[in-house]
């Protein structure tokens, strides 16, 4: 029993090469295809050539204020293209990304930019008063938008390596005060390399790869962001303060998608899109809280994939899986399934012992 407990239920090792870099990728696809679309946003397109070029530049002008490998550099934006540029900058520079919500209270994005210790903030002019004047702001829509505008397109050579951190994602501090989670390069594409064999199937053409929806404070954001952008897909951005993000004009007109990703709680949002016409996607994506079957019942008339994935921000973003159709809905509450490729398992009771 232990043997099976310990190893017979963890044989997920999968062959891949865990040297690369999430940037890698990203450039592989430029070079690919650098005139196919990446970013549909509120009617606006950026091709991959285009994102690839802003994010050099912004990453150039980062190295040039000290950004390297190892250094934390904050971003407060609201949701749009420019959110994925800053996001792809930082990570050129060397640097690792925090991700600051503009909708924190002023009290928790004092203590995330004390607590962090970043060396600046990728902001905009609207929003830099939220960050109290604590370290030096980039505004990419201000003074700094010139300056930027300057610096080189070409790649940037910042020397960052697997081992390096990504990202710093604060948890919701509930049970006491937020803490950062560190996320390496190899931990962030190990779950990436997973997403692909799980949620990037089909590969046709004309379809969309996902909705970028969710905060991208939330890790659970990822999934959709970095599953597109390094598998060549278009990524659709939600407009900006949508209370019914599923029933926008940009979400529609460019569905249907490989996968979209939600939390339990959007899936009531959902309802109306199942009910006639064709599947605005093939296969749903649900994490973040418990999953149970009463929400997901108003798809058993449909052929769509439920995948549902759990796994804590410090295990980053997903660790199982549990897959099945809508057709065949399991009775209660919906299991978290098995690890994911290169991922162990092990159930503890409470002195630690193997259950």
């Amino acid at each position: 029993e232990r043997e099976q407990l310990v190893a017979g239920f963890n044989q997920t090792e999968r062959d891949y090469d865990l040297s690369l870099t999430v940037l890698d990728l990203f450039a592989g696809q430029v070079k690919a295809d650098g005139s196919s679309a990446a970013l549909i946003f509120e009617g606006q397109t950026m091709s991959y050539g285009e994102l690839d070029e802003a994010s050099n530049r912004l990453g150039h002008y980062l190295r040039g204020l000290g950004v390297g490998p190892e250094s934390l550099v904050g971003i407060c934006l609201e949701r749009g293209m420019d959110m994925v540029v800053a996001i792809l900058g930082i990570l050129k520079s060397g640097g690792a990304y925090v991700p600051i919500d503009p909708d924190y209270p002023i009290d928790r994005i004092s203590y995330m930019l004390t607590d962090s210790a970043v060396s600046c903030v990728v902001s905009s002019q609207g929003l830099s008063d939220r960050l109290g004047g604590a370290c030096q702001v980039i505004e990419l829509d201000g003074a700094d938008r010139e300056r930027v505008s300057l610096c080189s397109s070409e790649a940037v050579a910042s020397g960052v390596v697997s081992s390096n951190l990504a990202y710093v994602i604060y948890t919701s501090g509930s049970t006491g005060r937020p803490k950062g989670v560190m996320v390496e390069h190899s931990n962030l594409l190990s779950y990436l390399a997973n997403d692909k064999t799980t949620y990037m199937e089909n590969g046709q053409a004309d379809v969309s790869g996902s909705y970028f929806h969710l905060s991208y404070t939330f890790d659970a954001s990822l999934t959709s962001l970095f599953g597109c952008l390094i598998h060549g897909k278009r990524l659709v951005i939600a407009p900006r303060g949508s209370l019914d993000v599923f029933s926008e004009p940009d979400f529609l007109s460019n569905a249907p998608y490989e996968f979209l990703k939600v939390t339990p709680a959007h899936l009531h949002l959902m309802e109306g899109l199942f009910s006639a016409g064709p599947q605005v996607c093939s296969r749903i994506v649900v994490g973040g809280e418990a999953l149970h079957t009463s929400q997901v019942r108003f798809l058993e008339a449909s052929s769509i994939e439920i995948i549902n994935e759990y796994g804590p921000t410090e295990a980053t973003v997903g660790s199982s899986v549990y897959r099945f159709h809508a057709g065949s809905v399991p009775a209660g509450s919906v299991s978290i399934g098995t690890p994911i490729s290169n991922t162990r398992i092990y159930i503890l009771n409470s002195s630690g012992g193997l259950c």
